[in-house]
């Protein structure tokens, strides 16, 4: 829920139930970034992160997204953002606002990350990750349009798994397990093909 403070910040996201600020948009909003925005991109970009953070607190509960960050839970934080994606994307027929949406949390949890990341190789792995997932391509009409093979549920299991740290992960080896996780990020999330993923060398992913 959006709300005007009549203060700084001028507008804030709150929790529709206890009516609290969202502690992480809040300080994105009154950073440098976010007060050098106009008033209705400022407006629309909150808009689209309360979308985010109310997901967040119907399938994982309240305050999951904020806790996450607040412990410094890179994992926890990247599953968060990943089952956001899989929920947008499993529509067929998304709209330019799933597309807005997307790049407002995607470039707010990335400026997130890459702010931790100097102390903490989890964090840097995450904001990687959603570099390479980039953004939602908006749908044009009359194009041909592929249809999703996999359900979000069954996705969302695969990267479950295919995490390093995962219990059910079949591979053996810290490398092996960590190079793995990437090539599934690649052709699941960013929509490598085979063929362009083994053609890619280590100078590729910086």
């Amino acid at each position: 829920m959006l709300v005007h403070t009549h203060a700084v910040p001028s507008f804030v996201i709150v929790d529709p139930e206890r009516m609290l600020p969202r502690f992480w948009a809040t300080a994105w909003s009154i950073s440098i970034q976010g007060m050098a925005l106009a008033e209705n991109t400022l407006k629309r970009k909150l808009r689209h992160l309360a979308t985010f953070y109310n997901f967040c607190d119907e399938r994982f509960g309240s305050d999951s997204f904020d806790a996450a960050v607040s412990l410094c839970d890179a994992v926890r934080t990247q599953q968060l953002v990943e089952a956001f994606y899989l929920d947008l994307t499993a529509v067929p027929e998304f709209n330019t606002t799933a597309v807005q949406c997307w790049d407002a949390v995607r470039e707010f949890v990335q400026r997130l990350a890459r702010q931790r990341a100097l102390s903490s190789p989890a964090w840097g792995a995450l904001a990687s990750t959603l570099w390479a997932m980039g953004r939602m391509r908006h749908r044009r009409q009359g194009r041909f349009r592929f249809v999703r093979a996999l359900s979000a549920s069954t996705l969302a299991d695969l990267l479950e798994v295919a995490r390093p740290d995962a219990t059910r992960n079949p591979f053996r080896g810290a490398h092996v397990r960590a190079r793995n996780w990437l090539i599934v990020n690649l052709l699941l999330l960013a929509g490598l093909r085979r063929g362009e993923l083994m053609l890619l060398d280590c100078a590729s992913l910086r």
